[in-house]
């Protein structure tokens, strides 16, 4: 009741809008450079199952899980695949700040995140590469669908500036790992408003 249309129509903008016009330049480079490969569009547990008071954010967010098959299927015959992860809360320096912007402690805040989880804890970027091993096990070029939340999820609207730390965190890791090139996965992401080029 409190979100006003102009509210409404920027998160929605970013989150999907932005998706849209990502994914359309991305794509349109990889065909025209004959290049196969995978998009990996990073949504949330709020694009399953909502959040109270943030329904800007979990709209646009389940939108995207649509939008991630049809671009698959859109794109499959070009030998691109798009998949999706919605990771539960992961610990990255963001959440760091967001205990900060709560005046709670660190001990408090993750025990309550735990409370609110099935595992009873809070994901990390290495469960993010594990995923990408076990997936990448099954076949290059098959597609996936992979839904596992990621910590913006638990913000409401304002209260923090997003920066997309879960994915360098899982970008550096994987590569390290992997022995495989810096930024090798190709991650979508979605939620950094006001991010920098060189931040994505």
């Amino acid at each position: 009741l409190e979100m006003s249309v102009k509210e409404w129509r920027r998160q929605t903008d970013i989150l999907l809008t932005g998706a849209f016009l990502f994914t359309k330049l991305v794509a349109e480079q990889m065909i025209e450079q004959s290049c196969q490969g995978n998009m990996i569009n990073i949504i949330s547990t709020a694009g399953h199952q909502g959040e109270p008071g943030n329904i800007g954010y979990g709209t646009a967010k389940g939108g995207l899980l649509n939008f991630t098959r049809a671009v698959a299927m859109d794109l499959a015959e070009y030998g691109i695949r798009v998949n999706c992860v919605c990771p539960g809360s992961i610990y990255t320096s963001a959440t760091d700040r967001h205990i900060k912007f709560e005046g709670s402690d660190k001990e408090s805040h993750l025990k309550n995140v735990a409370k609110s989880n099935l595992i009873r804890r809070i994901g990390t970027p290495e469960e993010v590469a594990y995923a990408y091993e076990e997936l990448s096990k099954i076949s290059n070029k098959f597609t996936i669908a992979a839904a596992f939340g990621n910590v913006h999820g638990v913000y409401k609207p304002g209260n923090v500036k997003l920066t997309p730390k879960i994915l360098k965190n899982s970008q550096e890791y994987v590569s390290k790992k992997f022995n495989l090139p810096e930024n090798h996965i190709d991650f979508v992401f979605h939620g950094g408003s006001g991010s920098s080029l060189e931040e994505l």
